[in-house]
């Protein structure tokens, strides 16, 4: 696994509320849900450069 690096960000109330709604229902924490969407955002851009 790749090392970690904290970052910092500012969510919404609801934005917050969202996250931790699905993390209940998939069993994840917050920052593993932000991670991985920030992965499929950063997937659909280099896919759309090809």
């Amino acid at each position: 696994m790749s090392e970690r690096r904290p970052t910092s960000i500012r969510l919404t109330a609801a934005q917050e509320r969202a996250l931790d709604e699905i993390g209940e229902r998939e069993d994840r924490d917050r920052s593993w849900l932000i991670r991985k969407a920030i992965d499929e955002y950063i997937e659909r851009h280099r896919e759309a450069q090809k």
